[in-house]
């Protein structure tokens, strides 16, 4: 789990048990001219009232975004420059390589949840979450820290994720998110049940997101041999 920080506070399990466990910071390198651009920019995306898959964030390099942001810094240059940054921060959380392919209707889809949309974590990142997690898991049940083999991943290297969450394509529709979501059924069982951010309806590319995912398929696991005992 590699995100450093939680999107939002409601509704949020992860925020919950993060909280508990007190591994939250406040962050300490928060910026009011980003937050500022950042506001306005949301409050953009969700005026545009475009829920058409084909819409790309390409709006970001609109001239409605140029003169809200130059609204805030009030200087040409310095508008650009702050335009460019959030174009290549946007590009990057995305893992794509033009805003042009990133679908700008999808981000209608996304459910905010209520509080700080940005909580850190502290050095130890999602250490304690994840010690949390396997307390609750029997020892003779599983081994941990048991090495079968090394395998160093360079996720973003692979141009299908390039180190990033997931994305909906322009070329993607919501058939296509809800196909994600079906297990691999070759007989009358299902053998192979996915889970992930890249599931969620509601709370794709998010931390929660993922963890509620894999909540509902270790249900429906757990489902499946109740069933057939």
């Amino acid at each position: 789990m590699g995100a450093q920080y939680l999107q939002g506070e409601g509704n949020n399990q992860v925020f919950d048990i993060c909280n508990q466990l007190g591994c939250l910071v406040d962050d300490q390198n928060k910026s009011e001219l980003a937050e500022s651009i950042s506001d306005v920019c949301n409050q953009i995306v969700d005026n545009t009232g475009q829920e058409n898959y084909s819409s790309s964030l390409d709006y970001f390099k609109s001239k409605q975004v140029y003169e809200r942001v130059n609204e805030i810094v009030q200087d040409a240059n310095l508008c650009q420059a702050v335009i460019d940054w959030l174009i290549k921060g946007e590009m990057d959380n995305n893992g794509a390589s033009s805003l042009s392919d990133v679908s700008l209707g999808s981000y209608h889809e996304f459910e905010d949840s209520e509080g700080n949309d940005e909580r850190q974590l502290g050095q130890q990142g999602f250490r304690s979450f994840i010690e949390y997690l396997r307390s609750s898991i029997s020892e003779h049940k599983i081994q941990l820290n048991c090495e079968v083999t090394k395998v160093m991943s360079e996720w973003y290297k692979n141009r299908f994720i390039c180190g990033a969450y997931s994305y909906h394509s322009v070329r993607s529709s919501r058939e296509d998110h809800e196909l994600l979501q079906k297990p691999y059924i070759p007989g009358k069982l299902p053998r192979i049940l996915f889970a992930g951010e890249a599931i969620h309806t509601r709370f794709f590319f998010t931390i929660h997101g993922a963890f509620e995912s894999g909540i509902h398929e270790a249900q429906q696991i757990l489902s499946i041999f109740e069933d057939n005992q």
